[in-house]
C-alpha cells in the first residue's frame, strides 16, 4: 500500500488470515437469509458490509493492546480457530472473548462488529461478567486460604506425632 497514505495492519504470523476470515464468517454465518432491515433493527447497529480490512484492523488492535502479553493474542486466535472448526458456538465465543479481554471494554465492545444479527455484548454484560469474575476470584482465594490452614494443621499434627516417641523415651528413662 505504498503511497496510499494508509497503513496496512501489521498482523503477520500464522493463523491471522484464518482468524480474519473467521471473524468475517462469524458475522456472515448466522446472517444468511436475514433481511438487511431485520439485521439492523435486531442488533441496533447500522448494517454495512464487513471487509477483511475490518477484521485485520481489529486483530491489529488486539495485538497492540496486548503487545506485552502475546499469550492473550494467541488465545484469541485459538478461540477463533475453535469457532471456525465448530468446536464452540457464538455464545461460547462471546463468553471466552469477554473473559479474555476482561478490563478492556473497548476491545470487547469492538467485537460486536463481528457478531451475527441478534447477538450483542453491552456494558451491562461486561459489568455482570466483572461481578461474576470477582466472586470467582474471592471464592478461589477463600479455598486457597482454607487449604493452607489445613496444610498447616496437618504439619502441626505431624510434628506432634513425631515428638511422641521422644516423650515416651524420656518418660521411660524417668521410671
Amino acid at each position: 500500500m505504498k503511497g496510499s497514505g494508509q497503513q496496512k495492519p501489521s498482523n503477520g504470523g500464522i493463523g491471522v488470515g484464518v482468524s480474519a476470515s473467521t471473524l468475517m464468517q462469524m458475522n456472515e454465518s448466522q446472517n444468511e437469509g436475514a433481511s438487511q432491515s431485520r439485521s439492523s433493527a435486531s442488533s441496533g447497529r447500522p448494517v454495512r458490509e464487513l471487509k477483511v480490512e475490518d477484521a485485520l484492523l481489529y486483530l491489529d488492535q488486539v495485538k497492540m493492546e496486548f503487545g506485552d502479553k502475546p499469550e492473550i493474542y494467541n488465545e484469541f486466535l485459538d478461540i477463533m480457530k475453535n469457532f471456525k472448526a465448530q468446536a464452540i458456538d457464538t455464545i461460547d465465543v462471546i463468553g471466552r472473548v469477554s473473559t479474555l479481554f476482561h478490563g478492556y471494554n473497548k476491545l470487547i465492545l469492538g467485537f460486536n462488529t463481528f457478531l451475527p444479527s441478534g447477538f450483542k455484548i453491552n456494558l451491562n454484560d461486561i459489568e455482570e461478567l466483572s461481578r461474576v469474575n470477582a466472586a470467582k476470584i474471592a471464592a478461589n482465594e477463600e479455598q486457597k486460604q482454607q487449604r493452607q490452614q489445613q496444610q498447616q494443621q496437618q504439619q502441626f499434627r505431624l510434628a506432634q506425632m513425631s515428638s511422641l516417641p521422644m516423650l515416651f523415651a524420656d518418660r521411660a528413662k524417668q521410671v
